[in-house]
């Protein structure tokens, strides 16, 4: 039993609850005013001198994940991580709001913008990870006596009390660990310990053959807004090119609550561990774009338009976790970890629109489109190959960088004022 970690077995299956569809984090930006604006047929962009967007849409994004939950091999190595939720292609709603002012520039139009929006989900999802073989089962009955069918027969009191005979036996004990080490390409499933790196006394892999549950609440929020100006150009046969930059902000947040715990022969609270996380980037920077306008006749108009950010990402992470283990003596070990780190970071985002002019002063726009963020906080707990043996120290938490990307569809009404 390692170190650091709770081990149990690999997964027979997972359950993965449907998430609650209030809220999900998105890479969400909104297209900047649109020369296409007005009643039918399009009107020029001078009879109005501002606008007010409203627009709603889903966006399924996948953001990164790390987990502390491991699979070590028979030597008690990480050979690899085991999922507790799933962060790909999740859809959320986001709202957003931009309101515009516009004149006459020289020969050209000219327009100053500010925008914003909002998004966030919450979710659960469930996993039970199990034993993949009867090699711990084979292990027991060899060291009570019996055999595995008498073994299974057992009541879950009468094996636990002679667990707790065969754990205070350390040279039993020993024996079945360098059994389970003795076999070639073994995987053992548990969790880290303590993710501040420290070791966990007396019990390096106490789940061997128990089946685990792991239970994990999700919140993300994802906010932001852009002030920016532009001018609007046109290009003969009514088309436009536009033109824009200005400063930018994003908030993204997450927030973990994990609760996993030993199913085979206790109940929630023995042999467990909590760990709730918040996990936070701050981006600030500036962005520029363009996008161009194409008439289709009448009231339609096609847009297409891409816009690229630089910021600067400051990273935060706090996690504080609780591991109980009373396999053989009643174990607690707590950890509280704290985690700051900045960088910079790209943003990119590309859409199609297609515009009609319901009446005057009145648009309705339907878009989709593509985003990309190259930088995105996610915690690592621990590199493939780190030992956690019993009393092993290994290195603990820290911030890395993944990216994240998203594709969207939304709809918008604006009026001209």
């Amino acid at each position: 039993m390692a170190g650091a970690i709770v081990p149990l077995k690999r997964r027979t299956r997972i359950k993965r609850l449907s998430a609650l569809p209030l809220a999900l984090v998105t890479i969400a930006v909104f297209a900047v005013p649109s020369a296409d604006l007005g009643a039918q047929p399009f009107p020029e962009r001078s009879a109005a001198t501002g606008e007010v967007r409203a627009e709603v849409g889903v966006f399924l994004l996948s953001l990164p994940s790390a987990s502390p939950f491991i699979e070590t091999d028979s030597n008690e190595a990480l050979a690899g991580f085991l999922g507790h939720y799933d962060a790909s292609q999740q859809a959320s709603p986001v709202a957003r709001l931009a309101v515009t002012a516009s004149s006459n520039l020289f020969a050209e139009q000219g327009f100053v913008e500010a925008r914003g929006f909002v998004t966030s989900r919450r979710s659960r999802h469930v996993n039970e990870y199990a034993r993949t073989s009867d090699l711990w089962d084979a292990l027991e009955a060899e060291q009570f006596g019996v055999t595995v069918e008498e073994l299974r027969q057992l009541s879950a009191a009468e094996r636990e009390r002679r667990r707790g005979i065969l754990f205070q036996d350390e040279a039993r004990l020993g024996a079945v660990i360098e059994a389970v080490r003795m076999q070639e390409g073994l995987r053992l499933a548990g969790w880290i310990g303590a993710i501040d790196g420290s070791p966990l006394p007396h019990t390096p892999n106490f789940a061997w053959g128990d089946a685990i549950r792991i239970d994990t609440k999700r919140r993300v929020t994802f906010l932001g807004g852009d002030a920016l100006g532009g001018i609007t150009m046109r290009t003969g046969a009514q088309r436009s090119l536009v033109a824009y930059a200005g400063l930018s902000f994003m908030d993204l947040g997450q927030r973990n609550d994990i609760h996993a715990y030993e199913t085979t022969n206790r109940t929630p609270d023995q042999n467990f561990t909590t760990l709730d996380e918040v996990l936070d980037a701050d981006y600030r920077g500036a962005l520029v774009g363009g996008r161009v306008d194409i008439p289709l006749g009448g009231a339609l108009r096609l847009s297409a338009s891409g816009d690229a950010g630089l910021y600067r990402l400051s990273g935060a992470y706090r996690g504080r976790q609780r591991t109980v283990l009373t396999s053989a003596t009643v174990d607690e070990v707590r950890a509280d970890v704290r985690l700051r780190d900045s960088r910079l970071a790209v943003r990119s985002r590309i859409e199609v629109m297609l515009s009609a002019a319901v009446s005057e002063g009145y648009v309705v726009r339907a878009g989709a489109g593509f985003e990309h963020l190259s930088h995105v906080p996610v915690p690592e707990y621990a590199r493939i190959g780190e030992r956690f043996s019993d009393n092993t120290v290994h290195d603990g938490v820290r911030l890395g960088y993944r990216d994240a990307a998203a594709w969207f569809a939304s709809v918008s009404v604006t009026a001209k004022f």
